[in-house]
C-alpha cells in the first residue's frame, strides 16, 4: 500500500496513462475471445462443403458442434469470479489463455484427425476456459478505472466484442474462399492469443499498487483516490448471503436478462426477419457492417453518458437508469413496430436494424457497468452471476418457445421480446442503485473496537479496518 496520508482527491490526470494500457489489454482480450466464439459460425459452411470428413454430417452433429462451446461456458462462468477473488486476475488470465491458444491452434489438426468430434472437444475446452475468464475484466475496471472514466473505458472494453465478432465473421468468410482456407482463421486467432499472453504477462498487473513497472505518482493517486473503496488483498471472503439478498444486485440480474434477450433476438431473429420482410441481404458482410457501425457509435453513447455524470447533470444512478431505459425501450418499440408491419423497403429495414443494434449499447452504459458502482470489491461476482443467469434464462426461454412456436413466427417472438425488454427495465429502474453497498467492505470486524482517528497513513493499519473506519465517520 501507499505510504502517503489520505488527502482530498487529486484532479484528473490528462493524457494516456498506465490505466489506459490495462484497459487496452482487456479490449484486446474481448476481441480475441469473441472472435474465437464466433469463429465456427464464420467457417462452418466452408468446412461442410470442402472437407470430405463432413460429408453427410447429420444435423444433430452440426448442432453439437455449435452448442459445445456454450455448454462449456455455462458450466464454468460462475466459478470465474471466485478464482479472480482468490488469485487475482492477471495470472489466471495468462494461464487459461495459454490453454485456449493451444486448443485453437490445434483445432484444424484435431478436426482432420477426428472430424466433428475433434471440433466438439476443442469448442468445449474453449468454452470452459473462456467461461472462467469472462467476468475478470470487471475486476480490472474496478481496480484501474476512476469513476470519472468508468463509463467510457468500461464501454470500450465490453463493446469490443462487437469488433471481435465483425473481424472474425469477415475473416472467416474471406479466407474460406482462398487457398489459405478456413484453417487459417484458427491459426491466426491462436497466434493472437499467444501475443496477448505475452503482453499481459509483461505489462498486466492486478492493481496500480502492484504494478511493477513505471507509473507516475500523480496517476497512482488519481486512480486510488477516485475508483471507490477497493481492497487489493487477495483471498477476500465473498459475502454471498449479503449479495444474494441485495435488491440492487437483483436489479442488475433482471436488467441483464432483458439485455441478453435483446442481444439474442438481434443476432438470431432480426437478420432473418429483415431478409424475409425487408429484402435486406442476410450475409456475413451485412452483419459485419451492422456490428462495425454499432461499435463505432458506442463511443458516442458512452461519451454522452460519461459527460452527463462528470458535469453533474445526472448522478451515476440516474445515468445508469436513463441509458438502460434507452437501450431497452427503443429496441422494444421497434420490436413492436416490426410485429405490426409485415414488409418494407431495404433501406428502411437496414435503418431499423442499425437503430436497434446501436441503441442496445445503452444497456452497457446502464446495468452492465452498474456492478462496478454498487461494489468495487466484488464486481466480477455480481457481473458473473448476472450474465450466467441471463444466459440460462435465455436458453430455457428459447427452448420453451421453440417447442411451441417456430422461430419464424415473428409476431410471437417480437412482441414477447418487447415485453421482456420493457418489464426487466422497469424492475431495474425501481430497484437499481448507483451507490456503493455496505457489503462491499465486508469484514468480520463488527465486534472489534476500532479507533484509527489518530492514524496518518493507510499503510500503518490493516486496510480493511481503515476502510471500515472511514465509512463509519
Amino acid at each position: 500500500m501507499r505510504d502517503d496520508p489520505v488527502i482530498n482527491s487529486p484532479v484528473s490526470v490528462k493524457g494516456i496513462g498506465v490505466r489506459h494500457g490495462q484497459i487496452l489489454l482487456q479490449f484486446l482480450f474481448y476481441i480475441i475471445v469473441f472472435g474465437i466464439e464466433i469463429s465456427l459460425s464464420s467457417t462452418l459452411s466452408a468446412m461442410l462443403v470442402t472437407d470430405k470428413k463432413f460429408e453427410n454430417t447429420p444435423i444433430s452433429t452440426v448442432s453439437q458442434m455449435m452448442c459445445s462451446y456454450m455448454f462449456g461456458f455455462v458450466i464454468t462462468e460462475l466459478f470465474g469470479a471466485v478464482l479472480c477473488k482468490r488469485y487475482g486476475f492477471k495470472w489466471p488470465m495468462v494461464l487459461l489463455m495459454i490453454i485456449i491458444s493451444a486448443v485453437t491452434l490445434n483445432l484444424p489438426t484435431l478436426t482432420d484427425e477426428y472430424g466433428a468430434h475433434g471440433i466438439i472437444a476443442c469448442r468445449a475446452v474453449q468454452g470452459l476456459c473462456i467461461g472462467l475468464l469472462f467476468s475478470m475484466p470487471a475486476e480490472v475496471i474496478s481496480r484501474w478505472v476512476p469513476i470519472k472514466e468508468r463509463t467510457m473505458l468500461g464501454t470500450t472494453v465490453y463493446a469490443s466484442g462487437l469488433l471481435g465478432e465483425a473481424l472474425a465473421l469477415y475473416a472467416g468468410g474471406y479466407l474460406s474462399g482462398t487457398r489459405l482456407n478456413w484453417t487459417f482463421v484458427y491459426t491466426q486467432l491462436g497466434y493472437l492469443a499467444i501475443i496477448w499472453v505475452v503482453l499481459m504477462a509483461i505489462f498486466g498487473a492486478d492493481s496500480p499498487e502492484q504494478y511493477q513497472r513505471k507509473i507516475s505518482g500523480s496517476e497512482l493517486d488519481y486512480i486510488v483516490h477516485n475508483r471507490g473503496n477497493v481492497t487489493i488483498k487477495k483471498k477476500m471472503r465473498i459475502p454471498w448471503r449479503k449479495i444474494l439478498t441485495s435488491m440492487p444486485f437483483w436489479a442488475i440480474v433482471v436488467a441483464q436478462i432483458g439485455a441478453g434477450w435483446i442481444l439474442f433476438v438481434l443476432t438470431v431473429n432480426i437478420p432473418q426477419y429483415m431478409a424475409y420482410n425487408y429484402m435486406v441481404p442476410m450475409t456475413q458482410n451485412t452483419i459485419v457492417v451492422v456490428n462495425l457501425i454499432t461499435w463505432v457509435l458506442s463511443f458516442s453513447i458512452a461519451g454522452i453518458a460519461q459527460l452527463l455524470i462528470n458535469e453533474g447533470r445526472t448522478t451515476i444512478e440516474q445515468s445508469r437508469k436513463l441509458f438502460n431505459t434507452l437501450g431497452s425501450c427503443i429496441p422494444a418499440f421497434f420490436f413492436i413496430l416490426l410485429g405490426l408491419v409485415t414488409q418494407g423497403n431495404q433501406y428502411a429495414g437496414m435503418a431499423i436494424w442499425v437503430t436497434i443494434s446501436v441503441t442496445s449499447v445503452g444497456t452497457i452504459c446502464g446495468s452492465k457497468l452498474n456492478s462496478n458502482d454498487i461494489t468495487t470489491n466484488f464486481a466480477p461476482v455480481v457481473y458473473g452471476i448476472a450474465t450466467w443467469i441471463s444466459l440460462v434464462f435465455n436458453m430455457i426461454t428459447l427452448t420453451i418457445l421453440t417447442m411451441n412456436y417456430n422461430l419464424d413466427d415473428w409476431n410471437v417472438i417480437l412482441i414477447f421480446s418487447a415485453l421482456v425488454a420493457i418489464l426487466t427495465n422497469l424492475f431495474y429502474v425501481k430497484f437499481g442503485s448507483g451507490e456503493e453497498q455496505e457489503w462491499n467492505l465486508y469484514e468480520d470486524l463488527e465486534d472489534e473496537e476500532i479507533d484509527l482517528s489518530k492514524s496518518t497513513s493507510r499503510a500503518s493499519v490493516d486496510e480493511g479496518k481503515y476502510l471500515l473506519y472511514v465509512r463509519k465517520q
